[in-house]
């Protein structure tokens, strides 16, 4: 050991980032620790020449008065990101019926008016409480205070008593205009009949009100942006340096041991990853907490996915003018969750298409599906047959979109939980539902008084709710710095 770090972080997701960033900026010691090539976990981009993709974020809320740029500002790096607004929101498609919710926060209300004008005093309805617990919970946020249902744990308590399907039909009556906001559960990978009302309520709400974005150059950009930042104050961010355990001195964590025999020396370390990679590969047994091994297995990962990544040889917009498009063979959402936990793939009764809007690169597509990793299933000789059948069917969606592909590339649930090592394969850690339990999550102040967990195990899933989770830890330690 030849320095001691203040920080330390294992993984580099855009919450460790994040939060990385912050503390460097406060004149802290930060190291970060990925264990891959490249940093950034889902926000990075791979590359099949001439092709690039995103491996798997493609949207997100970041208006220039949004919560992203506030915190990008506060890091001094607004000026070096870059946003593509997309064309719309999300499109919802429920067989051959199309809907186009629009991005800009200025149209949306007035869309709705259009399309549903014997609904318009419900649309109000809804949106004014949307708007409420928008202020009440995130508008503290702003003023870099704690989140609102921490210092009033009550604003709450009529949204976790119901689940996001009977939120939205206590406002909507019209069975038609209730799917169109049941059809964004993709964003999160929960159906609305078991979905968390305040989590989906807001990632409805934030969008409507911050707008839907992309970034010129990848996602990647974002986490080199805040990598800089740490590099910038003195800090390192290291790829392939994987630590496989912690070591406990009086009470706390001392050191970290990596891959390689190298130890590091930190004050503290916020992790990144899994919680069950945290309980059960890093830490030894002496070292868990009952308590906190119950909470983690009793919570549910969410769902993986099935994923075809594809480059063409044209520009694919005319046939495919929305960047994302959810479409629904019905809307028995329940039935396609059913189909999902019990990894049934006789027939693909959803689909995902997120397209990327960025004008100088070849057209690519991810088209995607939620599926579960599952012993039941080789995914190395069956994943190519499902993702040629969601080929077809996506044929059947959009005519001559087939026709143009020249790559190909198929990620299954085992692929995910390779790159990521979230469990499962999870696409978005603990899945979002509507109990109490799922709720609270995995706290980010661990049992060890110097190791914190952050990321979407601790928040809701999403660029904007990992910063956010980052941020507080970020505000948590300095403030116990300053006491």
């Amino acid at each position: 050991m030849t320095k001691k770090w203040d920080a330390v972080f294992i993984g580099s997701g855009l919450s460790a980032l994040t939060c990385g960033a912050f503390l460097a900026k406060k004149g802290m010691r930060v190291k970060v620790l990925e264990k891959h090539y490249r940093i950034g976990g889902y926000a990075h981009s791979f590359s099949r020449n001439p092709y690039r993709f995103e491996s798997g974020i493609h949207s997100v809320p970041m208006g220039p008065n949004g919560y992203i740029y506030t915190l990008l500002r506060a890091l001094g790096i607004e000026n070096k990101i870059e946003t593509i607004s997309h064309n719309c929101m999300y499109t919802a498609q429920f067989g051959d019926i199309q809907y186009v919710i629009p991005s800009s926060p200025d149209a949306l209300r007035p869309w709705f008016y259009e399309q549903f004008p014997n609904d318009r005093s419900d649309i109000n309805a809804l949106f004014d409480d949307m708007a409420f617990l928008y202020k009440e919970i995130i508008d503290p946020l702003f003023r870099f205070e704690k989140k609102g249902n921490e210092t009033n744990p009550h604003i709450l308590d009529k949204y976790q008593k119901q689940t996001y399907k009977t939120y939205i039909e206590s406002y909507i009556k019209n069975p038609e205009l209730q799917n169109i906001f049941f059809a964004q559960w993709p964003f999160a990978g929960v159906v609305p009949e078991i979905a968390s009302t305040t989590f989906f309520t807001l990632l409805f709400y934030v969008h409507a009100v911050e707008g839907s974005h992309y970034i010129k150059g990848g996602f990647g950009m974002l986490a080199e942006g805040l990598a800089d930042v740490i590099r910038e104050h003195g800090g390192e961010v290291t790829c392939s340096s994987e630590v496989i355990s912690l070591c406990k001195e009086n009470g706390k964590i001392k050191h970290a041991v990596l891959a390689s025999g190298e130890t590091i020396e930190a004050d503290r370390f916020i992790s990144n990853i899994s919680p069950d990679t945290l309980l059960e590969q890093l830490l030894d047994t002496e070292s868990t907490n009952r308590l906190w091994v119950r909470r983690s297995n009793q919570l549910t990962k969410a769902s993986s996915a099935l994923a075809v990544y594809l480059g063409f040889d044209n520009d694919i917009n005319a046939l495919l003018p929305e960047n994302i498009l959810f479409w629904y063979k019905n809307s028995d959402f329940t039935k396609m969750n059913k189909r999902i936990t019990n990894c049934d793939h006789t027939s693909n009764d959803h689909l995902i298409f997120l397209k990327t809007p960025h004008p100088e690169q070849k057209s690519t597509l991810f088209l995607m599906k939620f599926a579960n990793e599952s012993e039941t299933i080789n995914w190395a000789t069956e994943k190519d047959h499902i993702a040629d059948s969601m080929i077809l069917d996506a044929e059947k969606i959009i005519p001559g979109l087939s026709s143009h592909i020249t790559c190909k590339v198929t990620a299954s649930p085992q692929t995910f939980r390779r790159y990521t090592g979230n469990s499962g394969g999870s696409l978005y850690g603990y899945a979002n539902l509507a109990d109490r339990y799922s709720e609270a999550r995995i706290p980010m102040q661990t049992f060890i008084p110097n190791l914190y967990q952050t990321g979407h195990w601790c928040r809701g899933v999403g660029v904007w709710n990992v910063m956010e989770s980052g941020h507080t830890v970020a505000q948590r330690i300095l403030a116990e710095n300053i006491i």
